[in-house]
């Protein structure tokens, strides 16, 4: 689903994307097992270029995102060290956790936002 204002990057994955540069990018990235062998997303690209394949970074999280979603690699996490592949239960938790917060932070900034504009055209 593409998020309104970030059509040209936020499209759905293409087949070039899904049958070219997926199953490279799942290939590096089972390999990333523990945070300290975690690989960064200008890492991923400078890797993708440097190879002929095209794509930027917002392609790459948009690939993450359908990886970790569809259940392509379990338990795949992102830190500001990169993206890893994590087996210790408590980590993870923490991380679900983390994810949970950062969600409801962004819709109590959405919420706010649609009251002050209701509050704005009250009667307009």
């Amino acid at each position: 689903m593409a998020i309104n204002g970030f059509e040209e990057i936020t499209y759905e994955l293409t087949d070039y994307e899904i049958n070219v540069l997926l199953p490279i990018m799942e290939r590096g990235l089972r390999k990333r097992i523990g945070k300290e062998n975690a690989i960064t997303s200008n890492e991923i690209l400078d890797k993708c270029v440097n190879a002929g394949y095209k794509l930027n970074s917002a392609r790459i999280r948009k690939l993450i995102n359908y990886i970790r979603v569809n259940h392509v690699i379990p338990f795949l996490m992102a830190s500001s060290k990169g993206y890893y592949i994590e087996h210790d239960k408590v980590k993870m938790i923490e991380y679900i956790e983390s994810l949970e917060k950062r969600a409801k932070s962004i819709i109590n900034v959405s919420v706010s936002l649609r009251k002050q504009l209701n509050n704005r055209f009250v009667g307009v």
